[in-house]
């Protein structure tokens, strides 16, 4: 082969590779101009009745139909937002936003997963009833226990990973009586939040551990076998949502979670915890410390429209940065 012909097909391959990226569909907040009204009328929308009646209401299917004609593949509804997060390619984008019934387009960002800390081994010295008595005797809970306090009639939903320790004994009071109330994961589009083999987006969760964190998580909180384990409310009822994907260099589970969040609310929760939270994105940007001003990132939006909605918002403040 002559040099100029290796020279063309390098050409080729590079330009190629140039068009690839240009066509790569990314994901996008998309976000309407009108809702739904509860009589079916199309009404303009105004966000800053986002913590009212009409922040329920729901997006408006005519106006997804138009965004999901451009191409544009649909990821998560939001009502509270009035929008729908897509992966787009630029044309699709270009599109949509052209359409009279978007407001807005932005994209979704992408975070980068921190580093796996170590777990500690646990110490099983006998405390005075159980190992884990220290721990709720640290932030008052044995009082609160000693009083019948228990979690009884409270509604908490978890947000996390996924919850593979569904079939520990120290879970066997919620299967008898029926306190899982509903679960979701929006990972992987199904009802199932424990371990499964072949998920779209998950994979083999049987050989992984995709779902232990929000098992540990629920032990916290729900965990009941006395002599070993008992957690803060017991007699509560849970929702659990996956919502995180455990894999590096995944887009940006903001939206899952804000859909988590909203599924949590339809279904009348009063707590909602999440052992969680995103610092970097994919490119090494990221929030600074002046956006969490709790008006910048959709999640802190979001959480301020629970809060608004009389739902009690729990999120990890810590375990990295300063």
């Amino acid at each position: 082969m002559s040099a100029r012909r290796r020279l063309t097909g390098s050409v080729a391959a590079a330009i190629l590779v140039l068009f690839s990226r240009q066509v790569a569909a990314v994901d996008y907040w998309v976000f309407f101009t009108h809702k739904l009204s509860p009589t079916g009328e199309r009404v303009r929308w105004d966000r800053g009745n986002a913590d009212g009646d009409a922040g329920d209401w729901p997006v408006d299917p005519a106006s997804i139909r138009s965004v999901l004609d451009t191409g544009a593949k649909l990821r998560i509804k939001s009502r509270w937002f009035n929008a729908v997060t897509v992966r787009a390619t630029p044309d699709q984008l270009l599109r949509l936003r052209r359409l009279a019934v978007v407001e807005r387009a932005q994209a979704v960002a992408k975070f980068r997963r921190a580093p796996t800390v170590p777990t500690v081994p646990f110490d099983a010295r006998p405390t005075q009833v159980d190992p884990s008595f220290e721990q709720r005797s640290q932030i008052g809970v044995t009082a609160l226990h000693e009083m019948g306090f228990r979690g009884s009639g409270v509604r908490i939903a978890i947000l996390d990973n996924g919850f593979h320790y569904s079939d520990h004994p120290a879970f066997e009071h919620l299967r008898a009586n029926g306190l899982v109330v509903a679960a979701r994961d929006f990972v992987n589009g199904d009802d199932v939040v424990t371990d499964e083999m072949d998920q779209l987006v998950t994979g083999n969760e049987t050989v992984s551990q995709q779902n232990i964190h929000g098992a540990q998580v629920l032990s916290v909180l729900a965990g009941n076998d006395p002599g070993r384990l008992v957690g803060v409310a017991p007699e509560a009822e849970y929702l659990l949502a996956k919502t995180e994907d455990n894999g590096s260099e995944l887009p940006v589970e903001e939206d899952r979670w804000i859909a988590g969040l909203e599924w949590a609310d339809s279904l009348g929760a009063d707590v909602v915890n999440s052992s969680l939270g995103y610092t970097v994105w994919d490119d090494g940007r990221g929030y600074s410390y002046a956006d969490l001003d709790g008006q910048t990132t959709l999640t802190s939006q979001a959480a301020a429209l629970a809060a608004a909605r009389g739902i009690v918002v729990v999120v990890a403040a810590g375990n990295e940065g300063n």
